[in-house]
C-alpha cells in the first residue's frame, strides 16, 4: 500500500524546479543564454513586481540591482515557494492519484492471490 509518507516529494516539485532553475549558473547555449540570473530577473520582473505596490516594487528593484548572487537566488526561492502554494492542490490531486493507483493494484492483486489459494 502506499502513502503520503512515500508520495510526500512530489507536493515539492515546483519548489525544486523553479529555485533549481534560478540557482544554475548562467551559460550560453546555441546563441541563447539559460539559467541564473536571466531566470531570477524574469521571476521578479513577471510574478514578483506585478503583486507589489509601486513603492516598494521600486525598493525591492532598487535592492536587487545591489544584490549578490546568493541575495537574488534567495529572493527567487522566495517567489519559487510561492509558486509552489499556487501549485499545491493540483499536484496533491497527482499525489492521490497515484496512491489510489497504487493501492488499487495492490488490492487486485491481494484478490486474485486469494482467489486462485481457495
Amino acid at each position: 500500500m502506499i502513502t503520503w509518507i512515500q508520495v510526500w516529494p512530489i507536493l515539492g516539485i515546483p519548489t525544486l524546479v523553479v529555485a533549481g532553475t534560478a540557482g544554475l549558473p548562467t551559460a550560453a547555449f546555441n546563441g541563447r543564454i539559460l539559467g541564473g540570473g536571466p531566470v531570477r530577473e524574469w521571476l521578479l520582473n513577471h510574478l514578483m513586481l506585478p503583486l507589489l505596490p509601486s513603492e516598494t516594487g521600486y525598493a525591492l528593484m532598487g535592492w536587487f540591482q545591489q544584490a549578490s548572487g546568493i541575495q537574488e537566488w534567495l529572493i527567487a526561492l522566495l517567489i519559487a515557494l510561492n509558486v509552489n502554494a499556487l501549485a499545491l492542490p493540483a499536484f496533491y490531486g497527482l499525489g492521490f492519484v497515484i496512491i489510489a493507483t497504487g493501492n488499487w493494484f495492490t488490492n487486485k492483486n491481494l484478490e486474485l492471490k486469494r482467489s486462485a489459494a481457495r
